[in-house]
């Protein structure tokens, strides 16, 4: 199986936007295939939805898929690691708004802030539970309250789906960091992550999407690139 590294994939991403597939796209294609994989699992009427949603990119790809999955029928609950307006990644600010505007008119949605470890839910009713809190931006062991969340997570008697990788899991070496998420499917993208193949206890059934990343990319020198240079 082909892999890819988190800072290749980070360069990889920037790269895209500059030969003109945005950050945006990649996203909404993300979240998107997340909700495919989930309807062709699971029906509308007897599942509910947990999905825990970090700060950044990866909870941007949860917010995407939260919308596509209303738009499917299913009942969704959003469980924000914060508060809303400490999302700081710009694409996943978007779509969080667009959720915002939905809360009001349906039903079948509730956004959750849990900006504090005492504000973690108790009880939570879900068939299926999805983490999208860190991905591959994981760096050092997961500290309040992401730590509770990926406790709650574990203890929850869900199907258990990770965006990426779970959160905890160091996506390059496949280390955990601390406690982690122990998935029963991760969906990837793009490339599997290193990590993932020598994590199977946390990773579970490992599924691979194509969110419209051309491989050529990988062959040209970019902007992502000279950030990683300059890094190094």
């Amino acid at each position: 199986m082909e892999t890819i590294t988190s800072q290749e994939m980070k360069a990889l991403e920037l790269n895209s936007e500059y030969f003109g597939v945005s950050r945006l796209q990649l996203m909404e294609n993300a979240g998107k295939s997340v909700a495919d994989e989930i309807s062709s699992r699971f029906r509308p009427e007897e599942t509910k939805i947990a999905i825990f949603c970090g700060l950044g990119g990866n909870g941007g790809d949860g917010f995407v898929a939260a919308r596509h999955l209303l738009n499917r029928g299913f009942k969704v609950k959003v469980i924000i690691a914060g508060r809303l307006r400490e999302v700081r990644d710009e694409c996943a600010r978007k779509n969080l708004e667009a959720l915002e505007t939905l809360e009001k008119i349906r039903d079948n949605l509730e956004i959750l802030e849990v900006y504090d470890s005492s504000l973690v839910p108790e009880s939570l009713e879900a068939e299926v539970v999805i983490d999208a809190l860190l991905g591959i931006g994981l760096r050092g062991t997961p500290r309040p309250p992401i730590y509770q969340l990926i406790m709650k997570i574990n203890e929850l008697n869900a199907f258990k789906i990770a965006v990426d990788v779970p959160t905890g899991i160091n996506s390059d070496t496949g280390e955990a960091l601390g406690e982690a998420v122990k998935a029963n499917l991760t969906i990837t993208f793009h490339k599997a992550k290193p990590g993932l193949l020598k994590a199977s206890d946390y990773v579970g059934e490992l599924v691979v999407k194509d969110i419209g990343l051309p491989k050529q990319f990988e062959h040209f020198a970019g902007p992502g690139d000279v950030k990683r240079v300059v890094k190094e």
